[in-house]
């Protein structure tokens, strides 16, 4: 299923659902603007630019940025359902300031087949997350890194990499979570550290404390 635009579409809530494979592609002065993006679908969507939309994702399924998605004037990302994939980091908003993402039973994957990348803006405004009750994870995929630059915090469990992890997944902060960690595959590179004194579990992959010291438990 697809739709291409050439104008801006803005719209409340946007919902997926079902096992069809969607994609929204943009050209021109073309945008899809939700204020809500729900994607219960067992398929894939696939999204085009998105201009200064606020994004709030909701549900099980799994949606992909392409381009540069987000404008500078993004004001909100988060992810409360479901699985976003990105493979830049200015699919999440090209803005020069810091922004705070909240996760909430959500998942990030950061596709690294073209390259390894940083979600900190040119390493000036690093992407800070908060982790609700229901959890947060980040997986990578392509055989590079992705780095987190930004402080991970919030009360939720922390899930990294999962059985087809492809590649590095660096946490490069001091994180301040107190949920417990999970690791599940690929690589963990420690160049910051887990939250001190969580709990860790590893059930796969592999945790590089790069020279570093970890405190859990």
């Amino acid at each position: 299923q697809a739709l291409a635009l050439t104008s801006d579409l803005f719209l409340g809530a946007a919902v997926f659902s079902g096992a069809n494979d969607y994609s929204i592609t943009t050209s021109g002065s073309g945008s899809f603007r939700p204020t809500r993006l729900h994607n219960y679908g067992t398929g894939v969507l696939t999204l085009g630019k998105m201009g200064d939309a606020n994004i709030d994702h909701y549900g099980t399924g799994k949606t992909i940025l392409t381009v540069n998605s987000l404008a500078a004037g993004t004001r909100a990302f988060n992810i409360y359902g479901g699985t976003i994939q990105l493979s830049t980091n200015l699919q999440i908003n090209q803005g020069t300031s810091a922004l705070s993402i909240n996760m909430n039973n959500g998942a990030l994957i950061g596709d690294t087949a073209t390259s390894s990348f940083a979600l900190d803006n040119a390493g000036s405004f690093p992407r800070s997350f908060i982790i609700g009750e229901g959890g947060g994870a980040f997986d990578v995929i392509g055989g590079n890194t992705l780095t987190i630059s930004g402080v991970i915090s919030g009360s939720g469990p922390l899930t990294l990499g999962s059985a087809s992890s492809s590649g590095t997944l660096e946490l490069g902060a001091v994180n301040t979570y107190t949920g417990g960690t999970t690791i599940k595959g690929g690589t963990v590179l420690l160049s910051g550290s887990l939250a001190a004194g969580s709990e860790l579990t590893i059930t796969g992959g592999t945790l590089d404390l790069d020279g570093n010291t970890q405190s859990i438990g």
